[in-house]
């Protein structure tokens, strides 16, 4: 029986992660809404008010040359992701890309490609609060 020869989707390349990408963490807010209790007598009286919830969570993103984006965590503690935001870093300068990609599970398929636009708002509202290297586009 005849297989065809299987064509190797990931390849070689050489050089330092960090040569390669970038990490940066997002701190995403959330607002969830209130949990009404439901009342008879609405109809009588001004209902309660009620606070809104703010669910904060920080999302640590590896970015590419092309700002292909490759979430690769999610987490609720902030000193946590400072934590793990270091790790990543360190890695980027230690390991040869090769190795950061399989050590984060990195392919070329699956990243998501962000717009000018979109980075530019993501720092004008300050959600982008610390990152690896700053690069300004030009236009």
């Amino acid at each position: 029986m005849y297989r065809e020869p299987q064509q190797e989707s990931k390849s070689k390349v050489f050089g330092m992660a960090g040569d390669y990408y970038r990490v940066r963490v997002l701190k995403m807010d959330e607002e969830l809404p209130a949990d009404l209790e439901w009342r008879e007598d609405v109809l009588y009286r001004a209902p309660k008010t009620y606070l809104s919830k703010l669910k904060v969570t920080y999302r640590i993103e590896i970015l590419t040359r092309d700002n292909a984006v490759r979430e690769i965590a999610n987490l609720r503690d902030k000193r946590e992701a400072k934590k793990r935001y270091r790790a990543v870093k360190e890695d980027l300068h230690e390991l040869s890309k090769m190795k950061f990609d399989e050590k984060y599970g990195i392919d070329d398929a699956g990243a998501n490609i962000e717009s000018l636009k979109e980075l530019q708002m993501l720092f004008q509202e300050k959600t982008i609060f610390f990152t690896g290297v700053h690069r300004n586009p030009k236009h």
